[in-house]
């Protein structure tokens, strides 16, 4: 008799395959760095690249939480705008970092709660509620600042720049993010009630779970993380940009593609994000060792998201077609009067 693997085993062997597939990309990417500019390979190099792809794998963690219920948050770029302004302006004007990392966050929590519930509570589609978010903290930013940069605190400069144990802190800092929401995710009630909803609406509300509640609670935590990403950058950067969020808007779906998340709902993997996020960055720094402007690198990322977007499509038509397909082949035969015995006939007749 045939046997079903369980859903987790399944999902399970679906991990793995992206995994797979990630890790096969960042070795051939590897690869082809090595011929191509080896001098990207270099420890300094790579010691210079490691900042930038954990901030955005910080970043682009909260972006696959929002994805995986279908959402797409636009708002960012601002929210880590915003965050690295408020770190910087708030240890100037309120006294000391401990306080203004807790202004930061707070801040972060009020922008993701306001997508939340612009999503939620008033069916307002994601990308237009965050879009709009996304204008409302860009102008926070103006307003606060003034429109000229604030530098960042020394001691923010110096836990950002420097490493524990060898380990630079920006990396630790991922590495913490990837490790707490991998383990709520997929090891606590909460994570599994998450992943549930965003797999079924429909099918998590009739298990009786308050679907929009946990349809608010991904834009929350999504903020958390571009605070986080947004505060490591202006330590980093020392004197952070107004717009220093701006990269992050594309670069975090094109992230978030690469790691296989369905950009319809579903289940996701932090560590295939991650992931994904040292292969963009490595990318990126290919396409400038070569010589190409920065503007190539915008185009390979919307390029990454609009083929992630085709190959889910595709993928989606041939699981339909396969569907299709066992449903005619387990379809009982139609019984016309010619299949019909003639005795039949014959005792019906009398």
């Amino acid at each position: 008799m045939p046997t079903t693997a369980p859903p987790r085993r399944r999902a399970e062997g679906a991990f793995g395959a992206v995994l797979g597939r990630i890790g096969f990309a960042l070795a051939v990417l590897l690869l082809v760095s090595l011929v191509a500019a080896p001098d990207t390979l270099r420890g300094s190099t790579l010691l210079t690249m490691l900042p930038f792809a954990s901030m955005l794998a910080i970043a682009a963690i909260g972006q696959t939480i929002v994805v995986q219920h279908g959402g797409l948050d636009l708002s960012v770029a601002g929210a880590v705008s915003l965050s690295a302004a408020l770190v910087t302006k708030g240890a100037q004007e309120i006294g000391g970092l401990p306080a203004a990392i807790c202004l930061t966050f707070g801040a972060a929590m009020v922008v993701g709660l306001v997508n939340g519930m612009l999503v939620a509570r008033l069916s307002i589609t994601p990308m237009i509620a965050t879009l709009g978010v996304n204008a409302l903290a860009i102008g926070v930013v103006l307003d606060v600042t003034g429109g000229v940069p604030t530098a960042a605190p020394s001691a923010l400069t110096r836990i950002t720049i420097e490493r524990t144990l060898g380990v630079q802190n920006t990396v630790i800092a991922a590495l913490v993010v990837l490790t707490v929401v991998g383990v709520v995710v997929q090891r606590t009630v909460v994570g599994r009630r998450h992943v549930a909803v965003g797999v079924s609406n429909a099918a998590a509300r009739n298990a009786g779970l308050r679907v929009s509640a946990y349809r608010v609670a991904p834009y929350v935590v999504a903020a958390l993380c571009y605070a986080i990403a947004g505060t490591l950058i202006a330590g980093f950067q020392q004197s952070p940009g107004l717009s220093v969020g701006e990269p992050y808007l594309i670069s975090t779906v094109a992230v978030v593609v690469l790691a296989g998340t369905p950009l319809t709902g579903g289940r996701a993997s932090v560590i295939a994000t991650t992931l994904a996020a040292l292969f963009l960055t490595q990318l990126n720094q290919l396409v400038l060792s070569v010589g190409a402007p920065t503007a190539v690198q915008y185009l390979i990322q919307s390029a990454v998201i609009a083929a992630g977007v085709a190959t889910r499509e595709v993928a989606g038509l041939q699981r339909a077609a396969r569907h299709l397909r066992t449903r005619l082949r387990r379809r009982p035969p139609v019984t016309t009067p010619a299949s019909i015995p003639s005795s039949s006939l014959k005792e019906t007749e009398s």
